[in-house]
């Protein structure tokens, strides 16, 4: 969920893209691979990283920002 749309746009960046969660044997995380484009127009791919709090049963980021 992608809470603050408007700050997004006042940055001047856009998502461009989501893919497919996936897994890696080595570690329990989560992987959702995105592009973004910046304000100079360039764009980026990254893979967002997200771990579930084990007591809170809530998602959490663990890096790729």
């Amino acid at each position: 969920m992608i809470s603050d749309c408007g700050l997004a746009i006042r940055s001047g960046l856009l998502l461009v893209q989501l893919g497919e969660p996936f897994t890696s044997a080595a570690t329990p995380a989560q992987f959702v691979p995105y592009e973004i484009q910046l304000r100079d127009g360039t764009a980026e791919k990254h893979n967002l990283a997200l771990k579930k709090h084990p007591r809170a049963g809530r998602w959490m980021i663990d890096g790729g920002i």
